[in-house]
């Protein structure tokens, strides 16, 4: 697949300490290996800045239910969100390829939704899981599973827990029976304690738009393995005796993925493309590559997303995923090149010192007006800091003066799709005009008979 081209944005700061107030100019942004000269005007894709993934072990087989070991989880996720404040979330729920597609969409779903469930505590979406029937993990076991996790033990029976809750949420009858209004006040005490951070459906992609959750979650069935077994191994699977180790080797297929996009990015669920999870495969099977079927079918050698991207079936979530360590991809090296106003430093004496550095302190880089790397503007009062071998993330640019340095940019992001600042995106020219803010797609502008692919399709 071709390498993305280079993207430019610009942002503004209100940051103070160094003075005259720097203005500040596009950021320049391109994969490593284009040495960072080209320049083009921004494409208002879905840009994911971060992601964040549920291992099959947050799920007991065949379930939607989620257990109490994932409450680390959902810790790393409320870190992850405080990285990048603003951010929107969209939830992919994914299966492994035992079963049938129909199923499998359907279970992977109801586990993106009883994620979504639990960040923004709708304890509805929970009922109308367990009112499947006891399908999917849900029933007496997932409420004594709660209890537990609550602190109430079952020693007594599980009636006398469910009397000890009753008792403690003030709730009445204090019956021993797990009712809806006991069930109700169970659900919301979990998802506290799972995930004492919660979120609001504004913060998801499509602002929970859609009463089913179109955008904001979904579930992809067995279309996208991240593991495809060999040929060799998918017949030695077969054999009833292997299966239980098919099952376990085929963890790693069964996961919850939840990608982050540039704060003011959101969707109208009308031109999302993937079904709701509550819809069958017709939606998924529209946005299959033509060798989808190919692509998560056995082949010679056992093939993995993150070593050969050739095993999603969707082209959609393959490109999502394109760069997503989520999906075992090592992200791809940038060449960053930052234009900024002459005597920067408001010292005409001493050459102007920038520093690149990445917010968990991963990636740190200085220049100096004299370098190799930083260039003059023959026609305009600027220098172009050219930092080499970037690793996506956000990032600070400061500049050193009066002794100290000094944040004149704060939460700049870099992806090899390009470099973003609070969500805005600009022409690259000297002069900043503005290409607008990604409150909705282009894809908003097609005709209602259009077949809409977001741009990375």
């Amino acid at each position: 697949m071709p390498s993305p081209k280079p993207v430019a944005t610009h942002g503004t700061c209100g940051c103070t300490g160094v003075h005259p107030p720097a203005p500040l100019f596009p950021v320049l942004a391109s994969p490593t290996e284009s040495g960072g000269k080209g320049r083009n005007t921004l494409r208002m894709d879905l840009i994911p800045i971060a992601c964040w993934k549920l291992n099959d072990s947050g799920f007991n087989f065949g379930s939607s239910f989620v257990v109490a070991a994932t409450k680390p989880d959902f810790d790393a996720l409320a870190n992850l969100a405080k990285q990048y404040p603003g951010s929107p979330f969209t939830i992919f729920g994914h299966a492994d390829p035992v079963g049938d597609d129909s199923s499998n969409k359907t279970l992977s779903g109801h586990r993106a939704q009883s994620i979504y469930a639990i960040l923004i505590r709708d304890t509805a979406r929970w009922e109308s899981l367990y009112q499947s029937g006891g399908s999917e993990g849900w029933g007496q076991g997932a409420l004594e599973h709660i209890l537990t996790a609550l602190g109430f033990s079952l020693s007594a029976g599980y009636s006398a827990a469910v009397k000890q809750f009753q008792q403690q949420a003030g709730l009445s009858p204090v019956d021993g029976i797990a009712g809806s209004q006991t069930r109700a006040k169970l659900f919301a005490a979990y998802m506290d304690f799972l995930c004492p951070t919660a979120w609001k459906p504004s913060d998801f992609l499509a602002r929970g738009a859609d009463s089913s959750g179109k955008g904001d979650f979904q579930g992809c069935g067995e279309f996208n393995p991240y593991l495809v077994f060999s040929q060799s191994e998918e017949q030695a699977f077969a054999q009833p005796e292997n299966q239980a180790a098919r099952n376990t080797e085929n963890a790693v297929n069964r996961r919850v993925v939840i990608y982050l996009f540039r704060p003011g990015t959101t969707v109208s669920p009308d031109k999302w493309p993937c079904p709701r999870s509550t819809e069958g495969t017709s939606g998924c099977t529209r946005r299959l590559w033509s060798n989808g079927q190919t692509r998560r079918s056995p082949a010679a050698a056992r093939r993995e997303f993150g070593d050969t991207q050739d095993t999603f079936s969707c082209r959609f979530y393959h490109r999502l995923a394109l760069e997503s360590p989520c999906e075992g991809v090592e992200p791809k090296l940038v060449e960053l090149i930052i234009p900024l106003e002459e005597d920067i430093d408001g010292d005409p004496e001493t050459p102007d010192r920038i520093r690149l550095i990445q917010q968990d302190g991963a990636y740190t880089a200085e220049l100096t007006v004299g370098d190799p790397d930083v260039v003059k503007d023959g026609e305009n009062p600027l220098y172009y800091y050219h930092f080499h071998a970037v690793p996506p993330g956000k990032y600070a640019v400061e500049v050193f003066a009066h002794k100290h340095w000094h944040a004149i940019l704060a939460g700049l992001q870099v992806s090899v799709q390009g470099a973003f600042y609070s969500g805005k995106s600009f022409e690259a020219d000297t002069d900043g005009d503005q290409m607008g803010t990604p409150h909705e797609f282009l894809a908003d502008e097609l005709p209602p008979d259009h077949s809409l692919d977001l741009g990375c399709c």
